[in-house]
Parts: C-alpha cells; structure tokens; sequence
C-alpha cells in the first residue's frame, strides 16, 4: 500500500511539473504564419488566404497540434479555420519535444502531413459554404415571398378601394335622383305591403289605408305618424298608444330604401319635441350607447396605443377605458411582444401602469425609459396579455380575442 502511494505521489509530482511546459505553444514574442486560413465575409461566407505572414492564432482556438518540424524548429497547428506555422526558439523547441503526443517529422513528411489537414480544412470549409448559401437563398426566397404577398395584398385592397368608392358614388347618384322626386316625410306604406292589421287608428280601429303615410319623427326605434303629434309630445316621444316599430317598417325593402336616404331627415328630429322631451330623449341616448359598450367590451378596451425603438429602448404608449359601471381599475400590467418583418420574436416586455381608472372613463400610461433593450429591427407589436386589477382585488387576465382594441376620436 506505502508502495503504491509513493508511485501515485511521484506521477503527480511530474505532472506538476512537466506538463505546464508542455501545454503551451504560444510564447511572448513568438513569430509565425497562417498557412491558410479562412475568414468570413458580412454575408458570414468564408474565403481562402494563405500565407498570410505575422497572422498568429489565439492559444484557445487552437484545436489540434498537427506536427513539430525537427530540422526547421516548427510547430504547426490547426484550428476551426486555418493552419499555422509557429517558429519555436531552442528553450521552447526542447520543451515540446518531450512531449511524445506530437508527431515529430522531417521536412517531406510534415508538408505531406499538412496537405492532407488542408485537404480536409477545405472540405469543411466548403461544406459551411454550401449550407450557408443554401440559408441565404432561403431567406431571399422567403422574403421574396412575403414582399409579393405584400403587394398582391396592396394591389387587392386598391382594387376594392376603388370598387367601393364607385359602388359608393353610384349609390349617391340614385339617392340624389330619388331625394329629388320624393318628400323625406312621405313615407311608403308599409302596412299595406306586408299586409298588417295592426296599424289602426287607435280611436276608430280604422286602418291606416294608402300608399303612403305622413311622418312626424322617428325617434328610438318609434315611427310617429303625423297624424298624431299631439299624442306623439303629450308622452314626451318615448312611448305613446300608437307608433309603427321601426324595426317592423324595415321588413318593407320600399320603405328600407327610403329611410336608407332620408335617415338624416327622419332621425331624432328633436325640433318636433318639447324641451323635456328632448331631454328624455338625449338621456335615453346616453344610457343605450353605455350600456352597448359594456356588452361589446365587458373588460374595457384599448382606446389608442403605440410605441418606439429610438436609442435601443422600447418606448410604449397606452390609453385604457373602463367600460364598468361599478368598478374602478387600480393596476394594469400589459404584455407586449415585439417582431421584425418576418416574424421573428425580437423582444418583449410588461409594462405596468397605476391608476385609477374611474367606471366609464378613460385613462393612459407613457412608458419613455423601459429596460426592453431592441435590436433596432422591430417591423410591429402583438399585445398579448392585459391583467387588469381592481380597487375591489379583483383580479382580470385577458388574452387573445378577449383583448379589444376600439379606436376613438378625441371628440368622440
């Protein structure tokens, strides 16, 4: 046991002090060349150089030691990209010599040796070419692609823009012709095409006969009939014995298209109301158009966003409305995921804003000086999460088609 323990300390004691002497190849001052070497171009293609003279290789790229020239006092190595010759002095060339896991070779031998590395550098190198420019064919077809799906896309919405302006124009020209051979108060009958019984005189039962009848207003989805303007503001235009249902008449395609022209004329005409009713009326507006907003977009909605990339800092931008009735928004976190113009994920970040945000009422964020660091070639942004706290704990988390985005005047 003693016996192996000294044969153990002595084979450590040499490794101590030997192979540090042995390990290194480059010295201070140590002149050499790089046989051949390749170095990449911007488009990361390599290109062949040889006997580039004072071209010396950094000690950890060194991947392989080919061989050590005996008469000439050479060593050479091998890295990923290139082949060199590095000239040895007396002290460094003894040092490597009792290393025996370096071929020492005469002059034939180490060229022969050599050529046989080149042989196999120029393969690989070739072999990274090929897939190199095989990379970049496709992602020149593929954003080849994407410019003429962009175009077709541009083409197509040109053409429809057009189509639509002229379908529109047309519109307008028939709707000029009919306003100026028809009354905007004369409305067709729609009783008598559809056939209903039930518009009646409501004091007679008598039915309202013709091929026309003569409106006073239309006001929340009521058709009031001239006939009755005194029972129309005695209920103050919200509810009376007898109206036609807008929504009724529209069944009629005559009286559809007549409506379609002359909605500006027959629409909350306010002047054939009293004051209250006015009022009561514009109230009644209010609430229909608050409560559509809190069905539509039950968690609020983005009223505006936007963002930058200037100084290779994320900028971000945010305006919120709280369509709740009842609840104020203390907290908002917004998840945000930033692509370049082929899709690729180049970023991303949350931004946190403070309130609060009182129910039917807006309120915005700024963030100028994020810690999203871009790399400059952002094209556009997903948002793809908004957690929403409330003054109340609760807590709301919306993601993909719950996330509403309604852009709105300021006027609006």
């Amino acid at each position: 046991m003693l016996r192996k323990r000294k044969i153990l300390f002595f084979i450590a004691l040499l490794a101590v002090c030997v192979i540090p002497a042995l390990a290194q190849y480059l010295k201070p001052g140590q002149e050499g060349r790089a046989l051949v070497l390749y170095k990449k171009d911007a488009q990361g293609i390599y290109h062949k150089n040889v006997a580039i003279t004072g071209e010396m290789p950094h000690e950890e790229d060194i991947v392989e030691v080919i061989c050590l020239d005996k008469k000439h006092k050479f060593l050479y190595v091998v890295t990923e990209e290139g082949i060199y010759e590095l000239a040895l002095d007396k002290k460094h060339f003894n040092d490597l010599k009792k290393d025996k896991s370096i071929r020492q070779l005469k002059n034939d031998e180490v060229w022969e040796v050599i050529t046989r590395y080149s042989n196999q550098l120029d393969k690989e190198i070739n072999y990274c070419n090929i897939q190199r420019n095989k990379e970049i064919a496709d992602s020149t077809t593929r954003a080849e692609l994407h410019l003429e799906m962009i175009r077709k896309a541009r083409e197509k919405a040109i053409a429809d823009s057009i189509a639509c302006v002229e379908e529109q124009r047309k519109r307008e020209q028939e709707f000029a012709e009919y306003r100026h051979t028809h009354s905007p108060y004369i409305v067709p009958n729609p009783g008598k095409s559809m056939g209903w019984r039930g518009i009646r005189d409501i004091y007679s039962e008598a039915k309202i006969e013709g091929d026309s009848i003569l409106i006073a207003s239309i006001t929340d989805g009521k058709v009031a009939i001239k006939k009755y303007p005194e029972l129309y503001n005695g209920y103050k235009g919200v509810d009376f014995g007898f109206v036609l249902s807008l929504e009724d008449c529209l069944k009629d395609p005559t009286f559809a298209y007549h409506y379609e022209v002359f909605a500006d004329s027959l629409v909350n005409r306010l002047d054939d109301l009293s004051e209250d009713a006015k009022y009561t009326n514009g109230e009644k507006i209010v609430k229909n158009v608050e409560a559509w907003f809190n069905r539509k977009f039950p968690n609020g909605f983005i009223s505006d966003y936007g963002w930058s990339d200037d100084y290779g800092i994320i900028s971000f931008n945010l305006n919120y409305y709280n369509t709740s009735y009842n609840k104020t928004i203390k907290y908002l976190a917004v998840d945000v995921n930033f692509y370049n113009a082929v899709d690729d994920l180049r970023c991303k970040g949350t931004f946190r804003g403070t309130g609060p945000i009182e129910p039917l009422d807006g309120g915005g964020w700024e963030w100028d000086n994020s810690l999203i660091f871009t790399r400059g070639d952002e094209s556009y942004c997903k948002i793809k999460r908004i957690t929403i706290t409330y003054t109340n704990g609760k807590k709301v988390v919306l993601t993909g088609d719950k996330i509403k985005i309604f852009e709105v005047d300021d006027d609006d």
